[in-house]
C-alpha cells in the first residue's frame, strides 16, 4: 500500500509538473508571438518609412536630367536651352566652363587642331591648365604634341615657339591665349 501510495505521489508530482511546463510553454508562446509580432510591426514601419523618404517624383514639365542633352561629349551633357551651358552626367554640376572646355576639345579633334609645345615650358603648362579637369582628354586625344619627345621630332619641325596652336599645316595662333577667347565655330 505504501507503495501504490508512493506512486500516486510520483504521478501527481509528474502530472503537476507536466502541467507547470505546459503553462511555462503557453506563456512562452504567447511572448514569443508578441515579441514577433512586434518586430514584423517595426520591420513594416522602417519599409515604409524608407520607402516614403525614397520617393522622389519627376515634376511635371520637367524632363529627366539626361534627357535635357542635345549632344553629350566627355560626360557633358549640351543643354538644348542654352549652348553656353552644360551639365557633367556624373556629378551634374553645370557650368559655362565645362562647355567652353568640352566644346573646344571636341572642335579641336574635329578641325585637326593640336597645341605644340613642352611640359618644362611654363606658358605651355599654363596653356594646357586652362582646360581644367578635361586637360588628360588633350593628351589622350594626341591634341597635345610634346615637341621635346625625341618620337616628336619631325611632327614639331618647323615650330618655333611654344604654345603653338596649328589647324591641320596651318599654324592659328603663336603662344599661349586663354581657352575663353578662342572663338571655335
Amino acid at each position: 500500500m505504501k507503495k501504490k501510495k508512493i506512486k500516486r505521489m510520483r504521478d501527481k508530482e509528474i502530472e503537476e509538473a507536466s502541467n507547470e511546463m505546459l503553462k511555462m510553454k503557453k506563456k512562452n508562446l504567447k511572448t514569443q508571438e508578441k515579441y514577433g509580432l512586434v518586430l514584423v510591426l517595426l520591420i513594416l514601419l522602417f519599409l515604409v518609412v524608407g520607402i516614403l523618404f525614397s520617393y522622389n517624383p519627376q515634376p511635371k514639365g520637367i524632363e529627366p536630367f539626361e534627357e535635357c542633352c542635345d549632344d553629350t561629349f566627355l560626360g557633358v551633357c549640351f543643354d538644348k536651352e542654352s549652348e553656353f551651358y552644360t551639365c557633367n552626367l556624373k556629378t551634374e554640376v553645370c557650368s559655362q566652363e565645362d562647355w567652353v572646355r568640352t566644346n573646344l576639345l571636341k572642335y579641336m579633334l574635329v578641325n585637326d587642331v593640336k597645341i605644340y609645345g613642352s611640359y618644362t615650358c611654363g606658358w605651355c603648362v599654363k596653356q594646357i591648365n586652362e582646360f581644367g579637369d578635361y586637360k588628360g582628354f588633350l593628351i589622350d586625344f594626341g591634341l597635345f604634341v610634346d615637341c621635346k619627345d625625341p618620337l616628336n621630332r619631325k611632327i614639331c619641325k618647323g615650330i618655333e615657339s611654344t604654345p603653338t596652336w596649328k589647324k591641320g599645316d596651318e599654324i592659328i595662333n603663336l603662344g599661349y591665349i586663354p581657352i575663353n577667347k578662342i572663338e571655335v565655330k
